[in-house]
This record gives C-alpha cells, structure tokens and sequence, in this order.
C-alpha cells in the first residue's frame, strides 16, 4: 500500500506543478519594460538600433523574439517586414538592464515618413514545454529618405 500512496503522492505533485507553470504569468520569468530607437528618424537601408529595458527574473529560459516592423499609413497599421531572434534568458538576475540591439536594415518597401514602431512578440519556453506569449511595442520613429534631424555642417 505504501508504494502506491508515493506514487499517488508523485503524480498529484507533478499535475500540481504543470498546473503552477500553466497559471503562472510571464513575469516570473521576465519582464520587458520597453524598447526605445536610438534616434527619431532612420533612412532606408541603415541598421535599425534600439535599446531594450528588461529584467530577468529566471535565466536559462529558451525564448523567441518574432519582431515585426509595423507602419500607421492611411490603410491602416501594416507589417512591413518580420524578423525572429531565438535565444535564452540571460543573467543578471534582478536588476533592470538596457540592451542595444539591431533589428536589421530598413527594407526599401517601408513606407516613408509615417509613425513606425517595432512589435515585439515574445515567445518564453519553460517546463513541461509550456509557451508563454507577450507582446511590446516600441516607441515610435519615422523613416525617411533623407535624416533631416542631422544638423549640416558650415
């Protein structure tokens, strides 16, 4: 009877335990205060940078960055192109850090002088192979052909 009772016990502790994973939020794991682009206007072809706010609260855990450039035109707002950076969770745990990071060149298609920003989905991997979804939006920027925040010199 009492190998039966561990094992009852076991399996009640694991179905607990995949329950806690599914009902816990992201946050646990992380959390993403914002993205912000380096400047206010970029160019056609240059590399997009900007910097990430995020603290870990778990490293070690897989996580896929599916990053859309969007643009607000008149049709509405657009996805204009799409890049996804898998990686991992990374230490220090706790404190909040700021990471630079380049989404890739301005493609040609991008509509110009409109608010553009970068969506973030996150896809977090944790155990039991439970996904957790989150979603952030940069600030926004314009893209142009020509950078008229750069002053001329004399």
């Amino acid at each position: 009877m009492r190998l039966v009772e561990l094992v009852s016990g076991a399996l009640i502790a694991f179905g607990l335990a995949v329950l806690a994973f599914h009902l816990a939020p992201a946050s646990w794991w992380y959390e993403y205060k914002s993205i912000v682009p380096i400047k206010p206007v970029f160019v056609v072809g240059e590399p997009l940078k900007l910097v990430s706010t995020l603290r870990v609260q778990q490293a070690g855990a897989g996580i896929v960055f599916k990053d859309q450039l969007r643009c607000i035109t008149d049709a509405g707002d657009e996805v204009v192109a799409a890049s996804t950076f898998p990686t991992a969770l990374r230490e220090p745990e706790g404190p909040w850090r700021k990471t630079p990071w380049t989404w890739g060149n301005i493609p040609e298609s991008v509509p110009r002088d409109v608010p553009c920003y970068i969506r973030s989905v996150q896809t977090l991997s944790v155990l039991f192979g439970i996904q957790k979804t989150t979603e952030v939006d940069s600030e926004t920027f314009t893209i142009s052909d020509f950078d008229y925040t750069k002053q001329q010199s004399g």
